[in-house]
């Protein structure tokens, strides 16, 4: 297994590595019933809150100069590029470049393509979590991953010529351009509505156009999910192509099984009008919703959680369902789409906490019902009736990675019944993931975080069986890692250099 570090920061200073850590942005709190946060007030449902309230913008020079030098850079030399400019820039603003390099530079409806650009939130959530020269690891695996995948710049073209509206003019042009599906309107259109709207405001209208596509498995919600949560991280300075990227993404392809849905729910929750539920938990409905999610195609799905809706169901409940739910399709050995899956969910789920709008939070979860059935290994494994193995340490659960994802998921239920608690396995699946141990590309990155995220989400009693997931990723041992992700120790020895 690859060796771990215990170097000191060096060079790089104390204040440096906090600065980096904490970024410029500021964080993400709970509001009520889905974490203890006394700084914010009540609200009804589960919601996240930016702090501060976030400012749209454009970048810095200082930004565009580092987002071109990624650019321009071949393969081989950026990792000594991430190294000299560690020297005179925070980690978070290597990070924010990668992002905006990745959205230049990565055509829309690229397919893996656009792993690039997905893997910078969990690049950022592992700095964030890893202590000393490691948290650093992660920014050197993003930068090669842009590399990889680049396409060349200037994918999206000039910046567009705005025109300067009132926010209902661009709100309601940004509407039609994303209802006609026409990518050269949508691209100016967000702009002009970011540009003309206050920030929250525009927003809130790019989460309720975010589930109308799944769009290749879920890659297009993932992308609207991350690129928000990523700008709310980093700052929305560095918005612009971001958002010219999420957008004609979402309005390059063609009406997918989702895109009629969208509208019909929008109408019918429009109609109902129901108050949205409490941010309560109910172990009798999430077990039904997890059944009811086994047997289901998407139609009935959505009608079902419409349902439970009109009913104004306790909302944590039914997340508690959505994520079991996708804990079962990935022990029953769904892999590619169990996990895609997992990770369209999460980016749902924090969707639906990210909006302020009862009805968009609402049809963030009847879109997320329909897209969970539409890729979902039928037969297998009762996620619910899963023995415990018990184990003597935890990295058993991940030596059980290679002998299958319901073994790894039987001793992550046998660690935490023995006495265990989450938090040493969400840090060892965190140092394990920057390790690169059982890795294959951007996929083991993103979704052992997903993973990590959900399982501090769930309420306290899913909590075991939504991070006995954690081994979803079957088969994926270090003899199968390609060389183009091995380069741990190369990146550890730059970081030694700082």
């Amino acid at each position: 297994m690859p060796r771990r570090s215990s170097h000191p920061p060096g060079r790089l200073g104390r204040r440096r590595w906090i600065q980096g850590g904490l970024g410029s942005a500021g964080a993400l709190t709970l509001g009520s019933g889905c974490a203890a946060s006394t700084e914010q007030p009540e609200h009804e449902g589960c919601a996240l809150h930016p702090a501060p309230e976030p400012v749209y913008g454009s970048p810095s020079a200082r930004t565009e100069a580092l987002a071109s030098a990624f650019l321009d850079v071949p393969i081989d030399g950026v990792f000594a590029l991430c190294t000299q400019r560690l020297q005179d820039h925070t980690p978070d603003e290597l990070l924010a470049a990668l992002l905006v390099a990745g959205a230049r530079s990565i055509p829309p409806d690229s397919g893996d393509g656009l792993h690039a650009t997905l893997s910078i939130h969990a690049a950022l959530h592992l700095h964030r979590q890893l202590p000393g020269p490691e948290g650093l690891v992660p920014i050197y695996y993003a930068s090669r991953a842009l590399k990889f995948r680049q396409a060349g710049d200037g994918q999206l073209g000039p910046m567009p010529t705005l025109i300067e509206r009132t926010p209902e003019d661009a709100l309601r042009r940004f509407d039609d351009a994303m209802a006609a599906l026409d990518p050269e309107a949508a691209d100016t259109a967000v702009l002009e509505l970011f540009a003309s709207a206050p920030t929250p405001v525009a927003i809130e209208r790019l989460i309720r156009w975010s589930t109308r596509e799944q769009g290749a498995i879920g890659h297009l919600m993932i992308w609207f999910g991350l690129a928000i949560r990523s700008l709310d991280s980093l700052g929305w300075q560095h918005a612009p192509d971001v958002l010219r990227s999420v957008v004609r993404d979402a309005t390059a392809r063609s009406p997918g099984f989702l895109s009629p849905l969208h509208d019909e729910h929008l109408a019918r929750l429009q109609s109902i009008a129901a108050p949205i539920g409490p941010c309560k938990t109910d172990e009798g409905l999430t077990r039904e919703l997890v059944a009811e999610l086994r047997l289901k195609e998407p139609v009935a799905a959505a009608a079902y959680v419409l349902g439970l809706l009109e009913a104004s169901a306790p909302t944590a409940a039914t997340w508690d369902g959505f994520a079991v739910s996708a804990t079962e399709d990935l022990i029953r050995g769904g892999e590619g789409f169990a996990l895609h899956r997992f990770d369209g969910m999460n980016a749902l789920h924090h969707l639906c906490l990210r909006s302020a709008d009862p009805l968009t939070q609402q049809l963030v979860m009847v879109q997320t019902a329909a897209y969970m059935c539409l890729f979902q290994a039928r037969q297998g494994a009762d996620v619910l009736t899963v023995e415990p193995q018990p184990i003597a340490a935890i990295d058993e659960i991940f030596d059980g990675v290679a002998l299958g994802p319901l073994t790894a998921a039987e001793r992550v239920l046998g660690h935490l019944a023995s006495g265990g608690t989450v938090q040493p396995v969400h840090a060892r699946a965190q140092a394990l993931t920057v390790q690169m141990a059982h890795r294959v590309d951007e996929h083991s990155y993103k979704f052992p975080v997903a993973v990590i995220e959900e399982t501090q989400l769930a309420s306290d009693p899913w909590k075991p069986l939504v991070l006995a997931a954690i081994g979803g990723q079957q088969g994926r041992s270090p003899s199968t890692v390609g060389p183009q992700w091995q380069h741990y120790d190369e990146v550890l020895a730059e970081i030694d250099s700082l």
